[in-house]
């Protein structure tokens, strides 16, 4: 429990914001008074923000302009990368560009990524019961082979409560599994959909 000074009640650390420069590792404020300490500081100064916003936009116009430019031709990049992320005509020499540096980082760190399988065999080991169907299980991870190998789109077999999502931890039973494509099961990593 912490006070907040602000509106002098006390209340649960997870009502306060993270602030690593604090002591206790939170902010000050609660986040209700955060909140409207925020809107009211914008509303106090709204025009003077409004002038600033309008003055980087006048001054870097040309910056701004040449950006978009690059965009639409699939050749802009953000600050600092060494490989260009784009869908232009040189996508696919620039996915190998990406990919080699990965490959780079994979054997200059070969023993945190066996560390990191070894970490997801243990778990999906304490997550499968004995009683799970271990032949359909092999069944669909080969029917998401073949569906990889026939329309030449990545396919993986994704648990659809993952083995080690921070909200609940699902099984590796068939009950749990489901093919997916490879871009959206990366994209969920290990988190889950939950119907509202």
């Amino acid at each position: 429990m912490k006070t907040c000074p602000s509106c002098v009640s006390k209340k649960p650390l997870s009502e306060f914001h993270n602030n690593r420069g604090c002591k206790d590792g939170k902010e000050v404020y609660c986040k209700e008074c955060k909140k409207a300490k925020c809107r009211d500081s914008y509303r106090r100064h709204r025009e003077k923000k409004l002038a600033y916003c309008a003055e980087y936009q006048q001054e870097n116009r040309e910056k701004k302009t040449e950006y978009m430019r690059l965009h639409r031709a699939g050749k802009s990049r953000p600050e600092g990368r060494t490989v260009e992320w784009t869908r232009g005509a040189d996508y696919d020499e620039l996915r190998e560009q990406r990919n080699a540096i990965i490959r780079k980082s994979k054997k200059k760190h070969a023993h945190r990524v066996a560390a990191n399988n070894a970490k997801r065999r243990a778990s999906k080991l304490r997550r499968t019961p004995g009683w799970a169907e271990a032949q359909e299980i092999t069944d669909l991870y080969a029917q998401a082979k073949q569906l990889t190998a026939l329309t030449g789109k990545q396919f993986h077999v994704d648990h659809i409560i993952p083995l080690q999502a921070t909200e609940a931890s699902g099984l590796h039973v068939l009950s749990n599994l489901q093919i997916v494509t490879a871009q959206y099961n990366l994209s969920k990593r290990h988190s889950m959909e939950v119907a509202a």
